[in-house]
């Protein structure tokens, strides 16, 4: 609190309209960061309306205003930046599309050709995105905001890591609980080969993963889990479950389902069961 009340205070002597287009923009910018690492919403949003200010810009030592955000836990920062920041990104990126001449759109892969296309080299083409960072902060709140707003939590560094193994590594219980809620795959390995629980120390997560790999079906349909039916962890009722039992989310469709749901042995049994999912469903 304090130090957004001192970043306010500084900024109330506004000098930046002194100077060269180029030293105001020097000025902006780094009040801007500033105001990213401080928490103050105020100074945030007044900055965004200045239109010489671009919030894509990384400082010096590459990092974004958004990713400053997201590591000194500002939440109500990241809701503001994150949709600020993907709009320019998708206005960056038609401009670059508008470039490409029609030989180059002849070349592009169509939709079928994707699904088989080789993976990019996390090497090259990985990056550290915010989710990655509330991840392995096991900022929970800031993680929830991310997924909420869009932000692609199978997204890699240039380690091959995704949000799983990020919270892993952190030894994030909680925030790992989360991401396993996405359903991502427990299996899954960075460049370096490494699993979720090859880069944790946390006895929980462990515990968590090893109970997980060894059930093998559904708990509520009895499908078994295999590669393109993952294991989601509902973590209000503790059990794994499969995505297709998102469709059982009507009375009448768990009354004919209830030979194959263990433990649904009557409605009102149903109507408990359903009322307790419902918000992992809203989650997926």
């Amino acid at each position: 609190m304090e130090s957004k009340k001192k970043a306010i205070q500084e900024d109330e002597g506004d000098d930046l309209g002194l100077g060269s287009l180029e030293d105001q923009k020097e000025k902006l910018t780094e009040r801007f960061f500033d105001a990213c690492k401080n928490g103050s919403v105020e100074l945030v949003i007044k900055y965004l309306g200045n239109e010489i200010l671009d919030p894509l810009e990384p400082d010096s030592n590459g990092w974004s205003a958004l990713q400053w955000a997201v590591v000194n836990n500002h939440p109500e920062v990241v809701k503001i930046l994150y949709p600020k920041i993907k709009e320019l990104e998708a206005i960056a990126e038609k401009q670059k599309k508008d470039k490409k001449d029609e030989q180059n759109y002849a070349h592009e892969l169509n939709e079928f050709d994707e699904a088989f296309k080789k993976p990019l080299n996390p090497a090259d083409n990985g990056k550290y995105t915010p989710l990655h960072w509330s991840a392995y902060k096991g900022y929970d709140i800031i993680s929830s905001i991310l997924i909420k707003m869009g932000c692609n939590p199978l997204e890699v560094d240039s380690y091959g890591d995704n949000a799983l193994h990020q919270a892993a590594a952190g030894n994030h219980y909680d925030t790992f609980k989360l991401f396993m809620g996405l359903g991502i795959d427990l299996d899954y390995k960075n460049s370096r080969s490494h699993k979720a629980i090859d880069l944790t120390t946390n006895k929980k997560i462990e515990d968590l993963i090893n109970k997980a790999l060894k059930t093998r079906e559904c708990s509520l349909c009895h499908r078994m889990f295999d590669f393109d039916n993952k294991r989601y962890l509902c973590s209000i009722k503790k059990i794994l479950f499969a995505k297709t039992v998102q469709g059982l989310i009507t009375i009448s469709q768990l009354k004919k389902q209830k030979k194959k749901i263990s433990g649904i042995v009557d409605v009102k049994n149903a109507k408990m069961k359903l009322s307790k999912l419902k918000m992992t469903f809203k989650m997926q």
